[in-house]
């Protein structure tokens, strides 16, 4: 299954997840979904948020990012997983930049009906 085929619904349903899942970490953002190719012609689903500001301020900006993969799931015909790795990304003052994974959100997609439901995040 590809981005192109998610309908808005599914794609709704999985900035929602992502959004509420940041803000039982405390972060209130915008969320971008989008896709991405790779160069063996694999696609993954990425997600941005706007870069924002720690209290107190440590770091020049701050933003979550994300890369995800569709894969079938065992055992359930029509139905695929999503999981996306979510990541802090740091700019610091004086030049360069850092990161820190944070944890994984996981979605079951039917294909049969074009829904989804969001399984968890785990940390």
């Amino acid at each position: 299954m590809k981005y192109e085929d998610f309908t808005e619904e599914m794609r709704n349903e999985i900035i929602n997840a992502t959004k509420d899942s940041l803000s039982k970490l405390g972060i209130h953002t915008q969320v971008r979904l989008s896709a991405r190719m790779t160069r063996r012609n694999g696609e993954y689903i990425r997600i941005d948020t706007e870069p924002f500001q720690t209290t107190p301020v440590i770091c020049k900006s701050v933003s979550v990012y994300g890369e995800g993969y569709v894969v079938p799931c065992d055992g359930i015909e029509n139905a695929f997983d999503l999981y996306i790795n979510l990541n802090y990304g740091f700019k610091y003052f004086k030049g360069g930049s850092n990161g820190v994974e944070i944890g994984q959100l996981r979605f079951r997609i039917f294909s049969d009906s074009m829904r989804i439901s969001f399984i968890g995040f785990i940390i």
